[in-house]
């Protein structure tokens, strides 16, 4: 097998996207004799610098708002098409239906009707990648939505495999897409225990210039850290509306108000953070926290006392399960695809969609919710252990990468 991975992702991306979370079966499909190339955008660099605001000219006619979005997946896609065909691939792996589209615009424009490989799309969101976007923040009128929901429909038929992370997720894409049956192309595909390295806590803490002279006590057995002083919390994931971090800033803001205990908080992911920045400063969070993108998870999750998520619509969250396989106690939403991804592993809670429009009232009481949580989690000892030890159980019963790549190569190598 000769396989292209195509993604939009650039290269910073994989330190903790899509890329990270593949790349441990990509290892053993390469160790097993495939061939496997990694195409994210930053191969592809060129072409969008010099295509990129031609298709936005032009796409702009017909998809106000969309034309970036759209025009970044049709020069991925096209590109691809161009090396599946010149470099003789058998197998064609698309991160998102989007790219598809290209995909078949190159094939059109190399006098190909039918392509010569076989063809892979994944389904990352929870439901169609559509909907996905418009909760990044990309608006899509109505009208525009009801269409795009509709060519992603026949671009997943066509394909010879569709791929997503959980059942929880399937189901939302087959509600999306109006099917009430599973079509015989889409797969439910594990992921496994997530391969961690992590430095000292001491040089953790060192790494982020966090105090030194209070690292907690151990527990009696001498094994089990229990949370510092300031007590570090860590969230992590791209700056989007999507990840709610303006919530988790009232949260850590409230926690110190309400109950008395000052947190650090470290925000691993890329993005602008002015904003948050800005709502920390006004909060008067005694320590700032510290938000910008980790080439290295190990460094923050050495650091981290606790872990907490409070994006309510992840289909599979593995920044969430490299928390739980690093024996931290982790807080998540008990929506989207958490429970069964996290198992029992994490304490979930009740936290919704928090839209521009969500009650005063609803929000409130998540924030409220979440830093009694932190509280109780932080200053209870029996507590932490608690959760500590669940998610030390709970990363045991996840399966190696090896035995999910035998899932994986026969899925690919039988279509």
């Amino acid at each position: 097998m000769k396989l292209l991975i195509v993604t939009r992702e650039t290269s910073s991306d994989r330190s903790y996207g899509l890329g990270k979370t593949l790349s441990p079966v990509l290892e053993q499909l390469e160790s097993r004799g495939h061939s496997v190339t990694y195409y994210d955008k930053s191969a592809t660099d060129h072409l969008h610098r010099k295509w990129q605001p031609v298709f936005e000219r032009y796409l702009g006619f017909f998809l106000k708002g969309l034309t970036p979005a759209i025009a970044e997946r049709l020069i991925q896609g096209i590109s691809a098409a161009a090396k599946a065909l010149g470099e003789g691939y058998s197998h064609v792996w698309l991160h998102d239906p989007w790219l598809a589209l290209g995909l078949y615009i190159g094939l059109l424009r190399k006098g190909r009707i039918r392509r010569p490989f076989k063809l892979i799309i994944s389904e990352h969101g929870l439901g169609s990648f559509a909907w996905a976007v418009t909760l990044d923040g990309l608006p899509i009128q109505s009208a525009a939505f009801r269409r795009l929901v509709r060519l992603e429909r026949q671009l997943l038929q066509r394909a010879d495999a569709v791929f997503v992370p959980s059942y929880v997720a399937r189901d939302a894409l087959l509600r999306d897409l109006g099917l009430t049956d599973v079509p015989g192309n889409l797969h439910v595909m594990g992921y496994g225990r997530p391969r961690l390295e992590l430095p000292t806590r001491h040089a953790a803490r060192r790494y982020f210039d966090l105090p030194l002279d209070d690292l907690a006590a151990t527990d009696v057995s001498g094994s089990v850290p229990l949370p510092a002083s300031p007590p570090v919390i860590l969230a992590s994931g791209r700056i989007a509306p999507v990840k709610a971090f303006p919530l988790l800033i009232d949260v850590i803001a409230r926690l110190q108000q309400q109950h008395g205990l000052a947190a650090q908080l470290i925000i691993a992911g890329g993005g602008d953070s002015t904003a948050l920045q800005h709502q920390a400063e006004a909060l008067q969070l005694e320590y700032p926290p510290i938000i910008g993108f980790q080439e290295d998870m190990g460094w923050s999750l050495a650091a981290a006392d606790l872990y907490i998520s409070t994006c309510p619509v992840e289909s599979y969250g593995q920044a969430n399960r490299e928390a739980i396989a690093a024996g931290l106690p982790v807080i998540a939403p008990a929506s989207g695809g958490s429970g069964e991804v996290l198992g029992q592993g994490a304490h979930l809670l009740p936290v919704c969609d928090l839209s521009a429009e969500t009650d005063a009232v609803a929000r409130a009481r998540i924030v409220n919710t979440l830093a009694a949580e932190l509280a109780d989690t932080l200053s209870n000892p029996d507590h932490y252990r608690y959760w500590q030890a669940k998610a030390r159980r709970e990363a045991g019963l996840w399966p190696d990468w090896s035995d999910l790549a035998d899932i994986y190569e026969a899925r690919l190598t039988g279509l």
